[in-house]
C-alpha cells in the first residue's frame, strides 16, 4: 500500500510539472480556408479559422492560400506564416508580445501593436486600412520587405517605440506614408516612399533619436520629410538624415511645422537635424524651408552626396586660393603703383631741387659773363693803342696780360664753382642742359687761353737780344 502510494504521489508530480508553461512544448499548426471540415490542425486535416488555431494553444501557424475574414489576436509568442499575399486576412490583426507575421496580407483593418509588445513583420502586404500599422506604447518594431499601400496613413507610430523598418514600399496612402510621434527611437532604412496624399515622413523631433537614412521618398502631396515642434515634446531631437532621395515633392524636401504653436529655443531644427549626403531636388516650393533657418553648411550637407561635397569644397578651396592669390596680386599691383607714384614724387622732387641747382649754375655763368665782358671790352681799348711797332720790339703790353690771366682765372673759378654744382644734380634731363652750358664756358675758356698764349708769347726783339745775352753769360 506504502508503495502504491508513493507512486501515485510520483505521477501526480510529474503530471504538475508537465502542465507547467516551462515545459509545454511548442504546437506547429496548419490552417486552411478551404478546408471542407475543421481538422486538428494538422497538416493532412488543417483547422478552417486562424482563430481556432490560436485558440488551440497554437504557437506556430502556418496558413494556406485563400481569404479569411476574421480579426485576429495573436497571443505571445504565436508566430503567424502565410502563403505568400494569396493568404489574405481581411480583418484586424492585433499583435501582442513576441508574436511574428510573415509572407501574408492584411487586407481592410490593418495591424495594431500591443502596448511593450516586441513583434516581427516580414514580407507583408497590408492595403485598405485606415492605419496600415498601429503601435500603441513601447517595445520594439521589426518591420522589413513590405508593402503598406491605399490605405489612411501607412504607419502610425505613437510615443515611446523602438522600430527598425527597412526594405518596404510606402506608397499611394491618403494621409502621412509613416507618421511618428516624439520619443521613438530606431532606424528607417532603404525604403520608397512615394506618392502619398501628405508627407512621405512626419515625425516629432522632442526626445526622438532616429536614423532616416537611404529612402527615397519622391512625389508625396505635402513634403519628403516633415520635422515637427510641440510645446509638450520641445526637448532637442536626435534625427540623422543620410543618404536619402527627396525629389519631386510637391512642398518642400524637408520641412519644419509648429502644429500646434508655440516658439522652438534659437538653432531647434540645426540641433535636432543631423544633415548628410542627401540627394534633395525638384521639390515644389524648395529643398528645405527657409522656416527650419539652417546654416549654409547643414543646406550643404542636406543637399549634396559626399561625391558633390567634396568637389564644391575643391572647388571653394581653389576659389579661395585664387582669391587669396588675387587679393596678394592686387596689394602686389598698388604696391608697385604706390612706389612708382613714390618714386615719380622723389623724381619731381629731385627735378625742382636740380633745377634750383641749374639756375644757381646760370646765375654764376651770367655774372661771369657780365665781368669778362668788363675785362674784354678793357682789353680791346688796351690792345688798340698797341701799335705793331711797339708790340715787335717790346712785347704784349703787361697790363693786358694780366687782364687775360684775370679773365681766365674769373673763367676756371665760375666753372670750377659750377661744376661741382653739375655733380649734384641728378636729373638726366635738367643734368644735360647744364653740362651744355658748362661745356660752352669750356670752350670759351680753351679759346681764351689759346688767344692768350698766342699774344703772351708773340716775338719781341728787345725781350729776344736780352734773353741771348743772358744765356751768352
Amino acid at each position: 500500500m506504502r508503495i502504491n502510494l508513493k507512486c501515485k504521489q510520483i505521477i501526480l508530480f510529474a503530471n504538475l510539472l508537465l502542465l507547467s508553461p516551462i515545459f509545454v512544448l511548442a504546437k506547429d499548426c496548419y490552417v486552411d480556408a478551404n478546408t471542407s471540415t475543421s481538422g486538428d490542425g494538422s497538416k493532412s486535416s488543417p483547422y478552417k479559422t486562424i482563430t481556432k488555431a490560436i485558440d488551440k494553444g497554437c504557437n506556430k501557424i502556418e496558413i494556406k492560400k485563400g481569404k479569411y475574414e476574421e480579426n485576429i489576436a495573436l497571443k505571445k509568442g504565436v508566430e503567424l506564416k502565410g502563403s505568400g499575399k494569396s493568404t489574405i486576412i481581411i480583418g484586424r490583426v492585433t499583435m501582442h508580445n513576441k508574436t511574428k507575421l510573415d509572407n501574408l496580407y492584411v487586407k481592410d483593418e490593418g495591424i495594431v501593436i500591443a502596448d511593450g509588445a516586441d513583434v516581427s513583420i516580414k514580407n507583408i502586404k497590408v492595403t485598405g486600412a485606415n492605419i496600415g500599422i498601429k503601435t500603441i506604447g513601447e517595445g520594439k518594431l521589426v518591420v522589413s520587405g513590405s508593402e503598406i499601400s491605399h490605405g489612411g496613413k501607412g504607419f502610425y507610430l505613437q510615443y515611446g517605440k523602438n522600430v527598425d523598418i527597412r526594405d518596404c514600399d510606402v506608397s499611394h496612402n491618403k494621409e502621412e506614408a509613416i507618421d511618428i510621434r516624439a520619443n521613438v527611437d530606431g532606424i528607417i532604412t532603404n525604403n520608397i516612399v512615394e506618392s502619398n496624399k501628405e508627407s512621405g515622413i512626419e515625425v516629432i523631433a522632442g526626445r526622438s533619436s532616429l536614423i532616416i537614412t537611404s529612402n527615397k521618398l519622391k512625389h508625396n502631396n505635402a513634403s519628403g520629410i516633415a520635422v515637427q515642434f510641440y510645446k509638450s515634446t520641445k526637448q532637442i531631437g536626435h534625427l540623422k538624415i543620410s543618404n536619402n532621395t527627396l525629389v519631386g515633392n510637391r512642398r518642400y524636401g524637408v520641412d519644419c511645422k509648429i502644429p500646434s504653436g508655440g516658439n522652438p529655443m534659437p538653432g531647434y531644427w540645426e540641433k535636432s537635424i543631423n544633415f548628410k549626403y542627401n540627394n534633395i531636388s525638384g521639390n515644389g516650393m524648395g529643398n528645405l524651408a527657409k522656416f527650419c533657418k539652417f546654416s549654409d553648411e547643414s543646406i550643404l550637407n542636406a543637399t549634396k552626396t559626399a561625391k558633390e561635397i567634396e568637389k564644391i569644397k575643391k572647388e571653394e578651396t581653389e576659389k579661395k586660393l585664387k582669391a587669396e592669390q588675387d587679393a596678394r596680386e592686387k596689394v602686389k599691383i598698388l604696391e608697385e603703383k604706390r612706389k612708382r607714384v613714390e618714386e615719380e614724387r622723389k623724381r619731381e622732387q629731385q627735378k625742382r631741387a636740380d633745377l634750383d641747382i641749374a639756375d644757381e649754375i646760370e646765375q654764376i655763368l651770367q655774372r661771369n659773363i657780365a665781368e669778362l665782358e668788363n675785362l674784354q671790352e678793357k682789353n680791346t681799348k688796351l690792345q688798340e693803342k698797341r701799335s705793331r711797332i711797339k708790340i715787335f720790339f717790346i712785347g704784349a703790353d703787361k697790363e693786358v696780360v694780366n687782364n687775360f690771366e684775370k679773365q681766365i682765372t674769373l673763367r676756371k673759378n665760375s666753372l670750377h664753382e659750377g661744376q661741382k654744382l653739375v655733380n649734384k644734380i641728378k636729373t638726366d634731363e635738367v643734368k644735360k642742359a647744364v653740362e651744355k652750358q658748362t661745356n660752352e664756358e669750356n670752350d670759351k675758356l680753351k679759346n681764351l687761353q689759346e688767344f692768350y698764349d698766342k699774344y703772351k708769347n708773340q716775338f719781341a726783339l728787345i725781350p729776344w737780344v736780352k734773353n741771348l745775352l743772358n744765356l751768352n753769360k
